[in-house]
């Protein structure tokens, strides 16, 4: 066997100030250790720092099958860059003498089964995603990917199972799925999903390929609904109208309609702010005196979210209770309330606007705000955008208000047309004539 540097970055002894000044950048790099050849530091583009080792497994030189392995993340009880690089000498130690460390153990996680494996990528978290993320994760591994596909060992998935898995979730037909009615849209991210997971599994050694990769996905459909200011009025008068609590049947759609949900929907509306950055709003997220809500994470890490005299107006109807919650959970004050979107789904349905979702809330503050003349750049920083590409795509919703505009134009323009001339400028004109005549 023989060890294996791979791609370099600049090559250095791999010291806590060399780790710390590891920064991610827009493509994944490894740091290779000046001391160790195959020994090395990864630094991912979302940031995640791992010790790794890589060579070459057998007697062919550079044709023999690359191998990694890793030897643990940055940040990991105990594991100092020296302690890596004393891990990482033992490894190389082994192959030079024949063993392969990563082998017998890529082996026996490739006879695991999906499910198996899809376990271990939710408890090690690899890509160091978001809680909330997380939860999706969750609930898409669960409903869509183990009851397809979860009994298959590792090593068997094919890019063909993959494509099953797709057209199953987009045609809903998943057993046991629960309220996931699937669609275009969940397909593409189960798709996805299954990519990030099965990178990670070569990262690992533990197959050769992605399955995955090469997959079509549906095109994310950028939606475009906002409401209307007569929407608007219909949808506070129809909350106004419902008794408290109501109860939203039939069965199907599930929850309870309370006040606070009226009051969630309404500050979604004023702030056009994510939905759980009202609904898992902590009192100690709030400053009234600045006028703006401080989160301490969201979609988008810390942001603030400005508040305007009428979001105001509804916080200081919200009964402040011993619970650390501005929303909590009726009957369970210890939880933020739940069931938001099954209330919105009530509301909605009510006021006449089934094909509204509780997101396009959000839209519609983005879009009276560009049809009211505020610039994008101004849009996208009450909404917590950091790239301003994603707020280009709130111009089109203003576009009813240029063509107002153009509408207008022409209308007074059609009525000159229409009008004739006065009767003084008919005398000059033929005056104008007269004066071209030899």
């Amino acid at each position: 066997m023989s060890v294996d540097r791979g791609k370099s970055g600049r090559a250095k002894r791999l010291t806590k100030s060399v780790v710390d000044a590891a920064k991610p950048g827009a493509v994944r790099y490894v740091i290779w250790d000046e001391r160790l050849t195959g020994f090395g530091l990864r630094v991912e583009t979302s940031g995640v720092q791992t010790y790794l080792v890589r060579y070459r497994a057998g007697a062919g030189g550079r044709k023999a099958p690359r191998r990694q392995f890793k030897i643990g993340k940055v940040g990991d009880a105990g594991l100092t860059p020296d302690k890596a690089y004393q891990l990482a000498r033992d490894r190389l130690a082994e192959v030079r003498t024949g063993d392969d460390p990563q082998a017998e153990r890529a082996r026996k996680r490739a006879e695991a089964t999906v499910a198996e494996f899809c376990d271990e990528y939710q408890r090690l978290d690899p890509a160091r995603k978001k809680a909330s993320t997380r939860a999706i994760d969750h609930i898409r591994i669960n409903r869509h990917i183990k009851p397809l596909i979860g009994s298959m060992r590792l090593s068997e998935v094919r890019r063909a199972d993959i494509e099953r898995v797709a057209r199953a979730v987009e045609r809903g037909k998943i057993e046991n799925a629960g309220r996931m009615r699937g669609g275009p849209y969940a397909a593409s991210r189960t798709v996805g999903l299954l990519q990030g997971i099965f990178k990670w599994a070569v990262e690992e050694g533990v197959v050769a390929e992605n399955p995955a990769y090469g997959v079509k996905r549906a095109p994310d459909r950028q939606r475009q609904r906002f409401l209307s200011p007569a929407e608007i009025a219909w949808l506070i008068d129809t909350m106004a109208q419902m008794t408290e609590p109501t109860e939203c049947r039939p069965r199907q759609i599930g929850g309870m309609f309370t006040k606070l949900h009226e009051q969630i929907i309404q500050l979604l509306l004023l702030t056009g702010a994510r939905k759980n950055e009202i609904a898992r709003l902590r009192w100690t997220e709030v400053d009234v005196a600045r006028g703006f809500l401080p989160l301490a994470d969201s979609k988008t890490g810390q942001k603030s979210v400005i508040l305007n005299a009428a979001a105001l107006a509804i916080l200081a109807e919200v009964e402040r209770g011993e619970s650390e919650w501005v929303f909590p959970r009726p009957g369970r004050p210890t939880s933020p309330i739940n069931n938001v979107d099954w209330a919105w789904v009530c509301v909605r349905r009510r006021a006449g606007l089934d094909d509204a979702r509780i997101h396009d809330l959000r839209h519609t503050f983005a879009s009276i705000g560009y049809a009211g003349g505020q610039p994008l750049a101004h849009i996208g920083k009450l909404l917590g955008h950091k790239n301003q590409q994603t707020t280009q795509r709130y111009a089109h919703l203003g576009q009813n208000a240029v063509r107002a505009a153009a509408d207008d134009i022409g209308v007074r323009i059609g009525e000159a047309m229409r009008a004739g001339p006065e009767p003084a400028a008919n005398d000059n004109l033929v005056q104008r004539d007269a004066d071209r005549k030899p």
